[in-house]
């Protein structure tokens, strides 16, 4: 907060058209598609198909999210852990994947 400048008008400026012509762009395509489709698909259960610049990349974050999920397989995992005299020692190297090693430490 100490080192705050002016302002910079053209940047301003700059932001408040992109945001302008986001809101024109998406309301406009989000009517011709919303038009177009549902008169091609007899059975869609929506209103309006909206459109707008910034739900492809949020999109495109969903999907690649969804696919990590699918595509994950688990593995078995063990902990090597000891106790002796009531005090409980633990490997501090963290998880190890396999059976013979964990059972060999």
């Amino acid at each position: 907060i100490n080192n705050l400048g002016v302002p910079n008008k053209a940047l301003s400026d700059a932001v408040e058209a992109r945001k302008e012509m986001d809101l024109r762009i998406g309301a406009a395509f989000t009517r011709f598609q919303t038009m177009r489709i549902r008169d091609s698909v007899p059975n869609l259960n929506t209103n309006v198909i909206s459109f707008g610049p910034c739900q492809f990349p949020t999109l495109g974050f969903v999907v690649r999210n969804h696919w990590q999920r699918e595509g994950f397989v688990s593995e078995s995992f063990y902990h090597v852990s000891m106790e002796w005299g009531g005090t409980l020692f633990r490997w501090s190297r963290g998880n190890i994947y396999d059976l013979l090693a964990s059972t060999v430490i």
